[in-house]
């Protein structure tokens, strides 16, 4: 990885950013009027593969029966527009003959085990599967985004022709409240991912750089125009004669307002950051003048919007739920009726395209101080335009919708929605202890970049990261932590020799450092296992520095494969930092080790994790020791030293259950290793005859 080389990737990663970020602005968060069915005879319905499946699309239907899979697009319950198919080799030979010139199937996806069954899928040269055979699920997922993007691209296109923006919003499901994170639908999970990143966002702190991010992006969107050009070049000049919501309520400044909506709107990070600095100002300005006012705000407020049928439908599917929504920009209502119904027409262009619906959105509030919401104020003493009667709510605001009904016979529909009290809400009161147990007072762009790749957003982790090396100076101590985690990354990709070269800097730059105990310490957060419900916590680095001596970084993983687990299944257990921490170090460096599944490997891999546990017992970090203690588990199975391995797996569980809760995704993890264990003394082989004897 020479220096140069390095400069010239990242430079060319930078450009290719900027334009990504313009062209998502561009393309808004489009709604998915089609169906996705994944047919496969052996799937499970909580496999990393339909996990991610469920992320990406809003109508997905997974089947084992090509039969089933058959009637639910003949049917067509939810009345799409059309299918894209993603079936197995095995259900494709005789599932694809069948549906292959159906008009409603327009995008088919084959997923083969081997270059063999893809080699069979290439000979028969299906028109509709022409370059869609895959045999890595990394590249079948990345394709598959990219349709999303596309298709994304050209709904937006089309909203353009007709000057309609699509209104983004996410909402949640109180009905799946006590389900894992991973197994929610992908609204759900959007949700929470958008609340979390938001509150991450407002964490940040702001420097000159926050400021130069967005007019960067702002002069790139509008590159075309030099009116607005003009009009950012004076924000940029003259941005501290102003507060921010008077800038964003500027009718000149047009870029102020639909630039950052658009960015919320996209739920993208690489949107999001670059507008981190305006989102800020914003947010803290609104709660200021929320904590100052004294004057009730009339209630309801009213706000018109024209959806999109397919908003509209997913907007009342909420309510089945009883859904809480989130309009994910800064929301503008009035008090005056009137003003509102202004902005459900578009010149009658589309009112009465049965492709759209108009709104009447009644937004109910307490004026109650005591109650902790998003802030929102009255705009009459900061905006030019005083005669809409402006009341702005902060982005990520939470509404209840309380009824959806049509108003008599003049095609609106009245959407009545009730301001959440977020103290009184198990999502909202979730979501604040994970960030305050997790975070405290500092949130930094590593932040940002361990939370996007515990939401397997790896490349964009990725960048993030690298975005912090270059602002940090050579020497300091979180440069260890950042080499450690980029290295993960590289390691869930299964790309082990970059991982391996990004271990070898972390522990370099971790002895350069030769940190002392107490200076690690006085940076641990206070951790507990309350998040359940909410992506599985990325504990903060807990380290302590015990004399480090000359130790060989493992050679090269040559396995382009996670290492297999013979007769039985057992997951093992990386660890991500936020601060330098050796023993997360030693613990990953031990996975590398165990990767390349030979014996002599598997005894250094101990080794490593004998390390990590000694520094974890040091400072009590029950969490990671526990980890630690599964994957010790783990690599004394494969060294055939089964008791061990199961007094290692009972060790993972109680140390782990003194901070997390029985339902953490780690002690599910380490449970399901020790009954695969148990369950093995049945067997009748060598090994499992042996692993029989140890156990009675």
């Amino acid at each position: 990885m020479g220096d140069s080389s390095r400069t010239t990737t990242e430079s060319t990663e930078k450009r290719t950013t900027d334009q990504n970020i313009t062209t998502l602005l561009e393309n808004y968060k489009f709604d998915q009027d089609f169906g996705v069915i994944w047919l496969n005879t052996y799937f499970k319905t909580d496999d990393e593969f339909c996990l991610k499946l469920k992320r990406i699309f809003t109508n997905l239907a997974i089947f084992d029966c090509p039969c089933d899979s058959i009637n639910y697009f003949t049917q067509n319950p939810k009345k799409l527009s059309y299918f894209v198919c993603i079936v197995s080799h095995f259900n494709g030979q005789y599932f694809i003959p069948l549906i292959h010139d159906k008009s409603m199937i327009r995008h088919m996806y084959i997923y083969c085990r081997n270059s063999q069954e893809q080699q069979q899928w290439i000979d028969k040269n299906h028109e509709k599967i022409k370059n869609n055979i895959f045999i890595n699920q990394n590249l079948l997922i990345k394709e598959l985004k990219q349709f999303i993007f596309d298709a994304n691209t050209r709904q937006n296109e089309l909203l353009r022709e007709i000057s309609l923006s699509s209104t983004s919003f996410t909402y949640f499901r109180q009905i799946e409240i006590s389900s894992p994170i991973r197994n929610l639908d992908k609204e759900t999970i959007e949700f929470i991912q958008f609340q979390l990143l938001i509150e991450i966002i407002l964490r940040l702190s702001l420097n000159e750089k926050a400021k130069s991010d967005m007019i960067k992006a702002c002069h790139n969107y509008y590159s075309d125009n030099e009116t607005q050009k003009k009009y950012i070049s004076v924000f940029e000049s003259n941005y501290e004669t102003k507060t921010p919501l008077e800038w964003y309520t500027d009718p000149q400044m047009k870029f102020c307002h639909k630039l950052t909506n658009k960015a919320l709107g996209t739920q993208d990070v690489d949107c999001l950051f670059p507008f981190r600095f305006l989102i800020q100002e914003m947010h803290k300005q609104l709660d200021e003048l929320h904590k100052k006012s004294t004057k009730s705000i009339s209630s309801p407020l009213h706000r018109g919007k024209l959806l999109t049928a397919n908003t509209f439908r997913i907007l009342r599917e909420s309510m089945e739920g009883q859904g809480i929504i989130c309009m994910n920009g800064f929301v503008s209502a009035s008090v005056n009726e009137k003003v509102a119904n202004m902005f459900n027409y578009k010149d009658g262009s589309a009112s009465t395209d049965s492709n759209y619906e108009r709104v009447q959105f009644l937004l109910n509030i307490a004026n109650d101080k005591n109650q902790t919401t998003k802030p929102y104020a009255c705009l009459n003493t900061v905006t030019k335009v005083q005669d809409e009667d402006e009341v702005l709510f902060s982005t990520g605001t939470l509404w209840f919708v309380k009824s959806i009904k049509e108003a008599g016979k003049s095609g609106m529909w009245l959407v009545e929605l009730d301001l959440i009290n977020e103290e009184n809400n198990e999502c909202c009161i979730g979501i604040k202890q994970y960030l305050k147990e997790k975070f405290e007072d500092k949130t930094t762009i590593m932040t940002l970049g361990n939370f996007l790749s515990e939401i397997d957003e790896y490349e964009k982790a990725d960048r993030y990261y690298h975005v912090l090396l270059e602002e940090l100076p050579p020497n300091h101590e979180d440069r260890s932590a950042i080499y450690m985690n980029i290295g993960l990354l590289h390691y869930k990709k299964e790309e082990f020799k970059i991982a391996e070269e990004y271990y070898g800097l972390a522990y370099e730059h971790f002895s350069k450092c030769n940190f002392t105990i107490a200076e690690k310490l006085k940076h641990r957060p206070k951790q507990d296992g309350i998040m359940q419900d909410c992506i599985e916590k990325l504990h903060s680095a807990n380290s302590s520095t015990p004399s480090i001596t000359p130790t060989t970084i493992p050679q090269t993983a040559t396995s382009t494969t996670f290492c297999c687990h013979d007769e039985i299944n057992l997951i093992p257990t990386s660890l991500v930092a936020n601060h330098s921490s050796i023993g997360k170090l030693y613990n990953n460096l031990g996975l590398l080790c165990y990767n390349e599944n030979k014996e002599a490997c598997f005894k250094e891999a101990f080794g490593y994790f004998e390390k990590a546990s000694n520094c974890f017992k040091e400072i009590s970090d029950a969490p990671d020791l526990s980890a630690v203690y599964n994957n010790m588990g783990i690599v004394s199975y494969k060294l055939e030293k089964y008791h061990d391995a199961l007094e290692f797996f009972d060790k993972a569980i109680t140390t782990g259950l003194q901070l997390l809760s029985h339902d953490h995704r780690r002690i599910k993890n380490y449970v399901h290793n020790r009954a695969e264990l148990s369950q093995v003394s049945n067997g009748k082989d060598p090994k499992r005859q042996k692993l029989k004897n140890d156990h009675t």
